[in-house]
Order: structure tokens, then sequence, then C-alpha cells
């Protein structure tokens, strides 16, 4: 580092007007002799005079600047104790402060650095507060899908009929159906038969099996009645009917009808279409 107290005098290569030295900092007693250095010079010249091209020697990485003692020897030493206050440092190392920051008006050197750095961490807490209250609210809302569903897990095993079947089964099932109350105005006895007709899964039939007795009782219901199967037209529909015929018909098809309660589960939703012939 340079000794300051010993600079009297700084020499710079100019370039374009070659080397000048100026004894900024040389003192001189009465009689003429150089004395110790003042410690603060005031530069003071009209525009062009070379006040800038001096400040620039002090940050040029040319060397192109020397320090020179009052005996006009060099004074040696790097110059990283060399500070220039122009306007690079000035926006390099001054911050003004917001409004609604209680303190001084600017910050110097560190203290700005270190408040940028503030600024930031703030911006990236500002940030992760907002991811955190977004994940609030999602596990909160998670929170509440699982409480409904426990609702309904909690009602659902409640609802046990008197056989301890629950409403995971088609028996517990038809027994809720004939107690809730968006059920209640069918006829009287309509989930009885529903009921009644329904058998324990472990010991139901065959697939196979079931489709050959709905086959055996469709042909038991065409042999019974004389029915014959044709598409639905009406203009074909010949009268009068025969009421006996039509009475013994309804009979075969409302036992049909009970079988098919228990075949449909299986075999799924079938649809046949007949019409009585005299």
């Amino acid at each position: 580092m340079v000794d300051a107290t010993k600079v009297s005098k700084i020499k710079i290569d100019t370039g374009y007007a070659g080397v000048k030295e100026y004894p900024i900092f040389s003192r001189f007693d009465k009689a003429g002799e150089a004395i110790n250095p003042a410690q603060c010079s005031i530069v003071l010249g009209s525009n062009g005079s070379g006040k800038s091209t001096i400040a620039r020697a002090f940050t040029s990485e040319t060397n192109s600047i020397e320090f020179i003692d009052k005996d006009g020897e060099v004074v040696a030493g790097d110059s990283s104790n060399i500070y220039l206050f122009d306007e690079k440092f000035i926006i390099d190392n001054f911050r003004k402060l917001d409004d609604n920051y209680l303190g001084p008006i600017v910050l110097l050197g560190e203290a700005a650095k270190a408040q940028e750095n503030v600024d930031k961490l703030n911006m990236e807490i500002n940030k992760k507060n907002k991811i955190k209250c977004g994940l609030e609210v999602a596990i909160e809302n998670l929170e509440q899908v699982v409480k409904r569903l426990n609702k309904k897990i909690e009602n659902s095993i409640s609802h046990v009929d008197k056989n301890g079947t629950g409403l995971d089964s088609w028996r517990g099932r038809t027994g809720h159906y004939s107690v809730d109350k968006q059920y209640r105005k069918r006829p009287s006895g309509y989930v009885d038969i529903i009921k009644n007709e329904t058998v324990n899964l472990e010991n139901m039939p065959a697939r196979d099996d079931l489709l050959k007795e709905f086959t055996d009782k469709v042909d038991e219901l065409n042999q019974s009645s004389n029915f014959r199967r044709i598409d639905w037209n009406p203009s074909k529909i010949i009268l009068p009917f025969d009421v006996n015929k039509i009475n013994e018909a309804m009979d075969a098809v409302k036992k049909l009808a009970r079988k098919m309660v228990m075949i449909n589960t299986i075999v799924g939703s079938t649809s046949l279409r007949w019409v009585l012939m005299s």
C-alpha cells in the first residue's frame, strides 16, 4: 500500500499532453523549502482544465500514475488503499432507503451492499411465505375432504341391518333403501318383494346356469301362453284379446320378473318385447 502521508506530488501520463507533475500535496515554508505534505488538497479549475484526467488516472490499470515524496523519490507500494470519490463511487456505494425506513437517508460502502442483500432475502422470504400460504390452504382443503370421507364411512358402518350386513352389500343397501326418507313414498311391499328375491352371493349359481334357467323360463312362457315374438307394430294387433290368456300371461310375467331381479345383477339389463296374438 502507498504511505499517503509521504505523498507530495503525483506524476500522471496524460497521453495527449505527455507526463505531468501535480504538486497537489506539496507545502513550503517561507524560505521556499519543502516541508511535510498536506493531508488534504482541493483542486479548482474550469471545464477542460484536466480535473477529470487526474481523477481517471487514479483508477487506471495501466500504471499511468506515480506518487512522489517531497524529496522527489517515488513512494513505493500498490494503490489498494487509494479510493476515488467520483460519480461511479456514489453509484456503487450509496443507497437511498425507502421512505418507510427509519434511520439514515443513505448508506455508504459495505452498509449499502449489506442492505441490498437484506432486500433480496426479504423478497425470498415473501415468496416462501406465499408458497407456504398456498400449501396451508391445500392441506386444509384435503383435511376437509378426509373429514367428509370419514363421515361417509362412519355413516356406512352405522347402517347395518339385522343380519349384520352393511351398505357395501346388495342386501345391506336394499335394507337401507326401505327406510331411507326419500324412498318412503314407494308402494307398500315394493322393497320387501326385492329383498325376498335377493340371494346370498356366496351361494349364487354360475353365470351359465343362470342364462340356461332364463332361457328355459322364456321357452316356458312361449309354450304356456302361445306367445310369438315380433317387432313392435301397433297396426298388426288384432282385436279382440282373449281375457283368460291375458291373465295367464300376466301371472307368468310376474314370476319371470321376480327371477330377473337376481339375473339382472349378473347378465346386465335385458329388454324383451312381446305382444299377444289371438
